[in-house]
């Protein structure tokens, strides 16, 4: 590790008396990215989950439909209790 340098400064390749006047400038911009891809990124993942429930939803039912047509052409009936 350098001389001087803060552990945690590593992140940044300059300290803000090198950069110039636009430091401040630039860094939140760069926070302003980081929080919409942040973002993007969510609402990819989200419309991707509700793509696939949709689709395991219409799968399921339509194997549902298919057993129960099965079962009925095959002259099995579901169990119904007596009245």
């Amino acid at each position: 590790m350098a001389t001087g340098v803060k552990p945690g400064s590593r992140l940044q390749s300059r300290m803000p008396q090198e950069y110039g006047e636009k430091y401040q400038d630039h860094l939140l911009e760069q926070y302003k990215l980081y929080v919409q891809t942040s973002q993007q990124v969510s609402e990819k993942r989200q419309n991707s989950n509700n793509y696939l429930l949709t689709l395991n939803s219409s799968l399921v039912t339509l194997f549902v439909v298919f057993l129960s047509t099965l079962a009925t052409t095959a002259g099995m009936h579901c169990y119904r209790p007596p009245d």
